[in-house]
């Protein structure tokens, strides 16, 4: 490449605003017909790290002579993903636990989905630096990981994976 074209590449990038990991807020909205009707925790408190988005298409192999040609079936919902802190009281915990509640009765019967809905709102800022709505999604608790406790962790935080599964694709 000529030093022209590099020149020119670097100052592209330089200029170029791009996104940071670490900018985003989560928030969580529980429609009046849920189920639930405790107190929502400040996800921006208990947040470390978030994945969003993505997506996944399944698809169909037909085999036709010796080719095959790929037809696409479906589309899955996917996870909004992240990785969490609580506090002593245990406010993130109870709300997972009691959210799981809301979707599977202790019975073992499903409620409807209206019951167990809830809004995941994620922000990202603009370019004006300003937190905008960047993604809405419905969704309802899919897993709370194991939180991993011991002696030699000092003080450091604990931290467990939790998972929303939207509602739809």
């Amino acid at each position: 490449m000529s030093r022209r074209l590099l020149r020119q590449a670097y100052d592209q990038l330089k200029s170029e605003d791009f996104e940071l990991a670490f900018e985003f807020k989560l928030e969580i909205q529980i429609p009046p017909e849920n189920l639930y009707t405790g107190p929502v925790p400040n996800l921006n408190l208990f947040a470390k790290d978030a994945e969003e988005g993505g997506y996944s298409i399944d698809y169909e192999s037909k085999r036709i002579g010796t080719a095959n040609i790929n037809s696409p079936t479906s589309k899955s919902a996917g996870s909004v993903k992240f990785t969490a802190r609580d506090n002593k009281n245990q406010d993130l915990e109870n709300f997972l636990m009691a959210m799981k509640d809301t979707v599977i009765n202790h019975d073992g019967t499903i409620n409807m989905p209206f019951e167990y809905l809830f809004h995941v709102i994620l922000y990202k800022p603009n370019a004006s630096g300003e937190y905008v709505e960047a993604h809405k999604w419905y969704c309802s608790a899919e897993e709370m990981g194991a939180k991993q406790l011991g002696y030699e962790k000092g003080n450091e935080f604990t931290y467990f994976d939790v998972a929303f599964k939207k509602y739809r694709s």
